[in-house]
């Protein structure tokens, strides 16, 4: 018999408070009298709709950064224009729009000086990592609308399964790394 989408809606959403709280995959089929293999699908299709909705929203901001961006840099090219060319303000748009340009190219991932590598460091599949969790879970109980906020990350984080570790290249200039490190993805 198959069940009701609204009664899978409603697992899924059983599954993922407990799972968010560190019970294990196991003990959450049981407390649900339900296969393993049922709640390890649920916990893959919560993660697939918490990182669809993320990247969804990441877009829209990085496309609002990307407009924002353009308008400075086109004030600042209307402003060079303006000037008189023994002006030192010129200097100044100029080097706004080069760092309007970088940004958007680093928004946009497409800045061909920056040589990234990426290497990949599992957190989320050890026990110190669930510990971590249902202690942060817990700490946030008495502010739910951070709980959310904290639970949407962590989920984010699960389906990642990784931190990203970018690194530059080191051109060999004698210049400063530009470490980043993002959770999730």
């Amino acid at each position: 018999m198959k069940q009701g989408q609204a009664a899978i809606t409603a697992r899924r959403q059983h599954v993922a408070a407990l799972w968010l709280r560190g019970v294990n995959t196991q003990r959450i089929a049981e407390s649900l009298n339900t296969s393993k293999d049922t709640i390890e699908r649920d916990i893959m299709a919560v993660r697939e709709e918490v990182t669809r909705v993320n990247a969804d929203t990441l877009e829209a901001k990085a496309a609002r950064s990307v407009a924002s961006l353009r308008l400075v840099q086109s004030e600042a090219w209307m402003l060079f224009t303006r000037l008189d060319d023994k002006s030192t303000s010129k200097i100044g748009a100029l080097n706004t729009i080069t760092n309007t340009e970088a940004t958007i190219a680093r928004i946009e991932g497409t800045l061909s000086g920056d040589h990234v590598t990426q290497q990949t460091i599992n957190i989320t599949g050890g026990a110190e990592w669930q510990h971590l969790r249902s202690l942060i879970l817990h700490a946030l109980d008495t502010h739910p609308d951070a709980r959310r906020d904290v639970v949407a990350a962590l989920l984010t984080a699960q389906a990642v399964e990784a931190v990203t570790v970018e690194v530059a290249e080191d051109r060999g200039g004698g210049g400063e790394d530009d470490d980043k490190s993002n959770l999730g993805g």
